[in-house]
């Protein structure tokens, strides 16, 4: 099964970093073009937790994802439901205090029919980089603002 691994560390506390990864709606304020993240429907017990359903508009057809794991600063995860090419996918994200600030790993695994996993994978790397990158630029502004 495709996939790849982004690992990061953030000069920001794990509270503030869970907060950025799972405000779906405050995601489309870091994320370039015309990409739009709604929060279709609530988890069942946090509105951004588990069984919340975020929509991600933009140039192309809509991608659906739910969210499968909620563990506040330290673990999220979810699933693409509809809307993209692929099957089985999963995004994790573990957050760990270290250093002072957060270590993140961001792991992706999908699958797709063959002639579309190698594309698939390079599109994914790219939509997840430039996300895990304004994670990272919003999370040490945040905390940078909370020091003030």
């Amino acid at each position: 099964m495709p996939g790849f691994l982004i690992t990061k560390q953030i000069n920001a506390p794990v509270e503030t970093v869970f907060d950025v990864l799972t405000d779906h709606e405050g995601t489309t304020s870091f994320m370039p073009g015309p990409v739009t993240f709604t929060l279709e429907k609530p988890g069942t017990t946090e509105p951004n937790g588990v069984g919340a359903v975020r929509r991600i508009s933009g140039a192309g057809p809509a991608i659906r994802e739910e969210v499968l794991r909620y563990e506040p600063s330290t673990h999220f995860s979810y699933g693409i439901i509809s809307g993209a090419p692929v099957k089985d996918h999963r995004g994790d994200v573990v957050l760990e205090a270290k250093d002072g600030g957060t270590a993140m790993t961001y792991r992706v695994t999908f699958d797709a029919i063959l002639p579309l996993r190698p594309v698939m994978l390079g599109v994914m790397r790219g939509v997840v980089g430039t996300l895990v990158s304004g994670i990272v630029k919003t999370s040490e502004a945040r905390a940078a603002k909370q020091a003030a």
